[in-house]
């Protein structure tokens, strides 16, 4: 009995192994796992972004086009004023999320998004003469859109926005308020360095003035006359080499010197000599004198002969 619970033990212990060694062998050979692709959301929303931002960049000169004349009186209706601001707003969130290069842009371009609003509020709330009391919201919403789909308000979100602020901080503080947070969103979205800047301008009102010469009066100053002897060998000394000119008639040796004023050896100068005047060539009939016929005759060795003479 013993020796058959064995036995069942190691063949089912066989089976097992078995039965788990293919499956090892079969993870093994199975690929690693892909990498999961970057979401690309953030370029999606970029490039509509930037379709929008050209459509309204069209509706600023023209409103032919349905969807054009849609979507300009939507923003219109909305943040009034801040109309001019939406289309750069948007073409420079587009350039953020597109070229976002994996950092975390969602902030950045909040930012930049909330600048036409905060411009339109801006703008509301110093044309704000008197809230009348007792505050109606629809009626006042309503007259906000209608004026800003007019450009003569905030729109309804800029309005509601600036009369908040004019209720519980009055004009001139609302007003300020809303401008440090718009240079302050726009240093953000823009990562524009505040602090290099500063520094450059302290340096730059900080550097001791130091006066400097002018090149061209300096220059005049230690120029050689126009045809003083200094340039002209200093011309011949640039392209030409030293000239030997004999300076007698006899045969005399003479020193070279150049013109770097560096004296070298000694050397024979080849003198032209002139010649007399008794070597001179002459005609051959120069200071001949003429021979008489008889002397020419004898001579020749040769007689003349004479005719008589006609009596």
């Amino acid at each position: 009995m013993a020796q058959s619970k064995k036995t069942t033990k190691n063949k089912s212990a066989g089976t097992k192994s078995a039965a788990s060694a293919p499956r090892k062998t079969q993870s093994a050979k199975s690929p690693p796992p892909a990498e999961p692709k970057p979401p690309r959301r953030r370029e999606i929303l970029g490039v509509l972004f930037l379709i929008t931002g050209i459509f309204l960049i069209i509706g600023y000169f023209t409103n032919d086009g349905a969807v054009i004349v849609f979507g300009t009186g939507l923003i219109k209706s909305l943040i009034g004023y801040g109309f001019w601001l939406t289309a750069p707003a948007l073409l420079f969130s587009a350039v953020i999320l597109i070229f976002h290069h994996g950092k975390p842009v969602a902030f950045r371009t909040l930012c930049i998004l909330m600048l036409p609003l905060l411009f339109a509020a801006m703008v509301h709330v110093l044309r704000i003469v008197e809230i009348v009391e007792p505050f109606d919201l629809k009626a006042v919403s309503t007259q906000l859109m209608e004026d800003g789909r007019m450009l003569a308000s905030g729109g309804l979100l800029g309005g509601l926005f600036a009369i908040a602020l004019f209720k519980a901080f009055g004009k001139v503080a609302a007003f300020i308020s809303m401008l440090v947070i718009f240079a302050l969103f726009l240093v953000i979205g823009t990562k524009f360095d505040v602090s290099g800047a500063a520094g450059k301008i302290k340096e730059r009102a900080t550097r001791p003035y130091e006066p400097e010469e002018e090149p061209a009066a300096d220059a005049g100053k230690d120029r050689p006359a126009k045809d003083s002897p200094e340039k002209l060998l200093r011309t011949a000394a640039r392209g030409r080499k030293p000239v030997d000119i004999p300076l007698g008639d006899d045969e005399e040796t003479l020193p070279v010197q150049k013109f770097d004023d560096r004296e070298t050896e000694p050397k024979r100068a080849r003198v032209r000599k002139k010649t007399p005047p008794e070597v001179q060539t002459v005609s051959p009939t120069e200071r001949v004198d003429p021979m008489d016929p008889d002397e020419a005759a004898s001579m020749a060795g040769i007689a003349l002969s004479r005719e008589p003479q006609p009596t």
